[in-house]
């Protein structure tokens, strides 16, 4: 009789318990919220960039991954944001994207750039409920500028104006 044997170990079978994970996994999920991945505690990003005006600046923070963008300014305090401070939304955006005030502290406004130019402003009142107002455009932009609510006009940028985002190289 001349049989092999197979001199490999065998491995365990684990795929026969991959439908436990399938069953308990929705149970596990129950009740998360995407907040406490980050908790209540605001982002704060190294400023980057520069938003020119004349003669003023306003230095900006610049989120560019989807967390960030989503995190914004929400639950920052209006004493820790200086007037000459904001953040620039550096992302592929859509029509269907949307800004809201949820989880803000302080009223801002938000500028939809299309290059250098304002396409259009909007106030965005803070929000602590579950549902917010959602602001978005209908005009063509590629970024957009959140500063404290009132800078737009104390800067007199209105929609139609040209401003510049110079970025600030890296050291």
């Amino acid at each position: 009789m001349n049989q092999q044997i197979d001199r490999q170990p065998k491995k365990p079978g684990y795929s026969q318990f991959y439908w436990i994970f399938f069953l308990v996994f929705p149970f596990m999920m129950q009740g998360f919220k995407t907040e406490e991945i980050a908790g209540n505690s605001p982002i704060i990003l190294p400023i980057e960039a520069q938003l020119i005006n004349g003669d003023k600046a306003v230095d900006l923070e610049v989120a560019r991954t989807k967390l960030d963008i989503a995190r914004g300014l929400t639950f920052r305090e209006s004493k820790d944001m200086a007037d000459d401070r904001g953040m620039l939304y550096a992302g592929d955006f859509t029509s269907d994207t949307a800004f809201s005030g949820k989880d803000n502290k302080f009223a801002t406004d938000i500028l939809f750039l299309n290059g250098n130019r304002v396409a259009y402003i909007d106030r965005v009142e803070a929000c602590d409920k579950q549902r917010c107002l959602e602001h978005r455009t209908n005009q063509p932009y590629d970024r957009v500028v959140e500063v404290k609510a009132g800078i737009a006009n104390k800067l007199k940028i209105a929609v139609g104006s040209t401003v510049e985002i110079r970025f600030i190289p890296r050291r």
